[in-house]
């Protein structure tokens, strides 16, 4: 096998976004390189996830970044995920499906636009994503593309990895390779007594490849010598020995280099030292600069200014990566997780206390979400790891609860927005007890998050709890608001569609008849909110066999949500296809279909290809091609409703069941009853393995609008 090339670029790959420059001072790694290399050309499938595990700044992201760049002849597709947060790779991979499918919506798919990118790579080949800093294998899984011949590259703190790819153990650099790369960054290394010195420096930072790179920077910009620099830190050295503190690991190595370093900027540049503070509150990777620029006012008077300043603000980050402590560019600021890490825990007392209010109110600032305003949910996808991250700083310290917890509710209702459940559900229960303890535990503000978190349980299915928390938030609606108030409706329209959806539909009907009417005292004739209570209501009384009423009640809703908010709105093809089922329970199957079709036109339009709503439509047209005989059309509606489907929630998700059985009953009428009996096989196995208390089967077809 040849070793990894490190010549002349040529051309990228057509999709490329690797924020990171090839690094000019990278040394050693063959190894790695060509394990990776020899892995990624193997044929098993099991070859071609690899993952770089070993402790922070030790280089992993460097050797991913070298390979890329070594590799790229190989790749059509390169592309650079941050594997912190799922809403880092979100949106990550949402962005990648912008690229790959120039007509997909920009904004109003963003919820699922990553589902979009693994299917559109599992049909290509050539291709290498690049999950840098993940936590577990186990939060890859659902974003991996099951098929296609590309590759998956991963690095990892974590050195306890789960399967989920062949492991490299990346470690310090040897000592040939310390010197290796003084020697090229450094011009004195090489002089008399240079190699000595080297040698000695290299030691006394364990041959930590971040720790190098801080005290060659320091060299480089503070014109001294190796050796003075040495003299310096062993002086540092003996300063911690005297407070008593261990000195010689990887960790203070990297720490004692960061201190000088950090000294250094504050004589130099404090504007800047504080600007690395702040920053070491959000998440390591990709800041924005418009979030510091726009939140000049919530940062102390010096920093302010210069934050205000775009010219001050752009000097203060040039320091930074001149000592390399950030990565810049025109617009965003990284810092990498280690030195973040370092800078906050120089804090203390008062001063850490100070900082995290400072960048809890930036990014309050900075997350301007609401719900009806889609142009606000760019700039929240942007903001959202560092918001969350202030946040969370700002909750462990027990500082400012009030505004931490409306900012995590905030937080949380945007990502439930953005079909981010999980993630959704670990911040609203932190909010909630947070806002029953600051507000109260009957508050609005705790009624609020409770239904939040009781949206989000309907969503993962666990209908009894999602139900029990609804419940609550209504009583304490009734509590604040009383019950004829449109925040009470509100809570009772979603605690409704979880009565529905559990089998429920005279408890239901009762709430969607008392929110209808509250809706209708309170808002014009003319308004969304009435047209998604009737269509709701509706739904029930389809379900209780009143399919008369039930399609008049569709009728009334399509109309009022065409006037208000469109043709082309969601609303109005979630109730199209309500009123599609009416009509095909009369025979009506042409103007059945048409209203389908219609339907399928406008979440496509709207949310992509990728988007459940668009797997319900192909449903709906699947089970009419069934009762109009024509199974070979049914089954390929079935087929890629089924496609849909698993890119949205994956293969083991109740949802899952009711499209597997569907696909099994057209093939069994087209007479491919080995297909068939494989379906059938499938979902009785994935009803048995779901069934149970927190995983009520949504066997049901589920058209209810949300509130």
């Amino acid at each position: 096998m040849p070793s990894v090339v490190r010549g002349k670029f040529a051309d990228l790959p057509a999709v490329w976004n690797l924020f990171q420059s090839r690094n000019p001072f990278f040394v050693g790694r063959e190894h790695l390189l060509n394990d990776l290399h020899r892995g990624f050309a193997a044929k098993t499938k099991a070859r071609r996830r690899q993952v770089l595990i070993g402790v922070g700044g030790v280089g992993k992201t460097a050797i991913a970044v070298e390979y890329a760049f070594a590799q790229r002849a190989e790749y059509d597709i390169v592309w650079w995920i941050r594997a912190e947060t799922r809403s880092m790779m979100t949106a990550d991979l949402g962005a990648l499906a912008a690229r790959l499918s120039a007509g997909m919506p920009s904004v109003d798919d963003m919820a699922d636009a990553w589902r979009a990118a693994k299917r559109l790579l599992e049909q290509r080949g050539r291709w290498l994503l690049i999950f840098d800093n993940a936590q577990r294998a186990a939060e890859l899984v659902e974003f991996l593309p099951r098929n296609g011949a590309g590759r998956v590259l991963v690095t990892s703190g974590n050195m306890n990895w789960e399967p989920g790819g062949e492991a490299l153990l990346v470690d310090r650099w040897t000592r040939r390779e310390s010197l290796d790369f003084l020697s090229r960054r450094l011009a004195d290394a090489g002089g008399p007594g240079g190699a000595e010195v080297s040698d000695k420096l290299a030691a006394a930072l364990a041959d930590l490849p971040l720790a190098l790179e801080q005290a060659a920077a320091s060299i480089e910009q503070t014109q001294t010598t190796p050796a003075e620099y040495l003299a310096e830190f062993e002086h540092y050295w003996g300063e911690l020995l005297g407070k008593g503190k261990p000195v010689g690991s990887y960790s203070t190595a990297a720490a004692m280099a960061w201190e000088l370093s950090f000294r250094k900027i504050e004589q130099i540049d404090p504007e800047a030292a504080d600007l690395l503070v702040l920053c070491s509150f959000f998440a390591a990777g990709q800041i924005p600069l418009w979030m510091i620029h726009e939140g000049a006012r919530q940062l102390p008077a010096d920093l302010g200014n210069v934050a205000a300043d775009p010219s001050a603000l752009h000097n203060a980050l040039d320091t930074l990566e001149r000592f390399s402590l950030a990565r810049v560019t025109d617009r965003w600021v990284s810092i990498h997780g280690v030195l973040s890490a370092l800078t906050q825990d120089r804090l203390e007392g008062k001063a850490r206390g100070e900082w995290t209010i400072n960048a809890l109110r930036l990014a309050a600032s900075a997350f301007p979400y609401e719900s009806q305003d889609h142009l606000t949910w760019p700039r929240c996808a942007a903001a959202l790891p560092h918001v969350l991250s202030a946040a969370m700083h700002a909750q462990r310290a027990g500082l400012l609860p009030a505004e931490t917890a409306e900012l995590l509710g905030k937080i949380g209702r945007y990502l439930l927005k953005m079909a981010n459940y999980a993630e959704a559900q670990s911040v609203l229960e932190l909010a909630l007890p947070l806002a029953q303890s600051t507000f109260g535990q009957s508050s609005a503000q705790a009624g609020d998050m409770a239904n939040n978190l009781g949206r989000v349980l309907h969503h993962k299915g666990d209908l009894q709890r999602a139900a029990q928390m609804l419940q609550w938030a209504l009583s304490i609606d009734q509590t604040v608001y009383g019950a004829k108030d449109p925040h009470w409706a509100t809570t009772a329209n979603n605690l409704a569609m979880t009565l529905a959806v559990s089998g429920k539909p005279r408890e239901a009907r009762v709430q969607f008849e008392r929110a209808l009417e509250i809706y209708q005292s309170h808002y014009p004739n003319q308004h969304p909110k009435i047209a998604s209570v009737m269509n709701n209501l509706g739904f029930v009384l389809a379900q209780l066999g009143q399919s008369g009423a039930a399609r008049q009640r569709f009728e009334q809703a399509l109309m009022i949500s065409e006037e208000t908010s469109g043709q082309t709105h969601p609303q109005s093809a979630c109730i199209a296809v309500n009123l599609g089922d009416a009509l095909k329970s009369e025979n009506r199957y042409e103007d059945a279909q048409r209203l389908y079709e219609r339907a399928l036109s406008i979440d496509e339009q709207v949310f992509g290809t990728s988007h459940p709503s668009v797997a319900r439509d192909l449903s709906k047209l699947g089970h009419l091609g069934l009762l109009r005989g024509e199974d070979a059309n049914a089954v390929q509606h079935f087929e890629r409703a089924l496609a849909v489907a698993e890119s949205c929630y994956g293969p083991d998700h109740v949802q899952i069941v009711a499209f597997v059985n569907d696909l099994g009953q057209a093939l069994k009428g087209t007479q491919e009853l080995n297909r068939a009996s494989a379906c059938f096989r499938r979902a009785a196995a994935l009803r048995q393995k779901l069934r149970g208390p927190a995983n009520e089967l949504l066997e049901s077809d589920v058209m209810l609008c949300k509130d």
